[in-house]
């Protein structure tokens, strides 16, 4: 007979997105779920819905319950209004759920939209509820007035959510030591932050070509991945074409608001024959197609979590360019497995890339310290370190 600590539990994640909503947060506990349950145990999401998407769903093995939201417009970035009535329609589903399954704990991802959904369930049933920060909702250089890190009246209400979340929460942990630095400077909990790095799911490599995919076999492609938003920093990728070699082409895998003025801003500098925006990339098999068959990973966020595109670089031995502002600092050692430099400078990464573009010693020396390095992070080890946190608050 197995220990009591060592006993299969129920668990609820709340994450305000999943896939296909929303971007990493929900792909890191699409990931973990799906990691707890081949070990035993039962898990189940709760998370927005969005036209299309069924109101409960089987997603590997693991049970996701989609509640109504207002003014969701597309899959990739959720509005205002449809984080505002997350927790309208979140609470009272979540607590028929917590009465049914009487879960051991609630695991909620995010201060805002998800966190007060998590705070009352606990309130209410006495479930311990263990709260995981992402960062953006701490931290995001492109809108400070609607973070805790901002001003003014909405930011005061959201620093003051975040701060009794973070009291009545049994435990607090985030994806990124710059996260951890940020919530005690932003929120100031008066308990341990806990970093559990965001997991990763090994994905198969893909039997493909450059030819397969339309790629011409004599360029060098970098590969850039991620929702289309002004923090990813693209604008400052697209202008750092301008300085590098014509052979040089720059592939964009995803979608969002700012991609119509990305398009625009290719076309005015006169790199567009040389930037290629592919949108949103459905299914992974098409997705790490390209991660495969390109040279270079380059990360132009302004800030990042974590990042998990960084380990799907990693994963397939790509030499990394990336800016040094975020969790992805925990990942790239500058001069040991890619190149950092400062976030918003086209210069800089111009010339980070052409070091690496010109030395293909280190670019392969850079791709075997990722595929090395990859391994850490991998779903089942990032999982255990999920169970250590929960059964340390039961």
């Amino acid at each position: 007979m197995k220990e009591m600590n060592e006993a299969p539990m129920k668990i609820l994640i709340i994450n305000y997105e999943h896939p296909p909503l929303g971007g990493g947060g929900g792909v890191c506990t699409q990931t973990v779920a799906k990691a707890l349950v081949a070990v035993g145990h039962t898990v189940h999401i709760l998370t927005s819905g969005a036209k299309g998407l069924p109101s409960r769903d089987d997603d590997g093995g693991v049970t996701v319950f989609r509640v109504p939201v207002l003014g969701r417009k597309d899959l990739a970035t959720a509005s205002n209004l449809s984080m505002f009535t997350f927790p309208l329609t979140s609470i009272p589903r979540g607590l028929l759920l917590c009465l049914k399954h009487r879960y051991d704990v609630i695991n909620t991802h995010f201060y805002a939209p998800s966190g007060p959904t998590g705070m009352m369930l606990s309130l209410i049933t006495r479930i311990p509820n263990a709260l995981y920060i992402h960062g953006a909702d701490v931290y995001d250089p492109t809108r400070l007035n609607k973070t805790p890190a901002g001003k003014g009246l909405l930011s005061g209400l959201l620093r003051l959510s975040a701060r009794l979340q973070s009291r009545l929460a049994r435990t607090i942990a985030c994806q990124s030591s710059n996260t951890r630095e940020n919530i005690m400077a932003y929120v100031a909990p008066k308990k341990e932050v806990t970093v559990i790095p965001l997991p990763f799911a090994k994905p198969g490599h893909p039997d493909t070509s450059r030819k397969a995919l339309g790629l011409d076999p004599k360029k060098y492609y970098l590969l850039s991945a991620g929702r289309v938003v002004k923090r990813k920093g693209y604008d400052f990728l697209i202008r750092a074409m301008t300085e590098l070699a014509a052979n040089i082409q720059l592939l964009i895998l995803g979608d969002g608001p700012e991609l119509p003025a990305l398009k625009e801003l290719a076309a005015d500098l006169g790199v567009a024959n040389r930037v290629h925006f592919l949108g949103y990339i459905e299914g992974d098999e098409v997705k790490f197609s390209y991660y495969k068959v390109s040279d270079m990973y380059v990360l132009s966020s302004l800030h990042e979590g974590m990042g998990i595109v960084v380990q799907e670089a990693m994963e397939f031995g790509l030499p990394i360019v990336a800016t040094n502002h975020g969790g992805q600092v925990d990942l790239v050692k500058s001069g040991e497995n890619g190149i950092l430099v400062p976030p918003g400078d086209p210069e800089a990464l111009a010339g980070a890339i052409r070091k690496v573009h010109g030395n293909k010693r280190l670019a392969a020396a850079f791709g075997k310290k990722n595929r090395e390095l990859i391994k850490g992070y991998y779903a089942p080890r990032i999982a255990d370190e999920y169970l250590r946190l929960f059964r340390s608050i039961l």
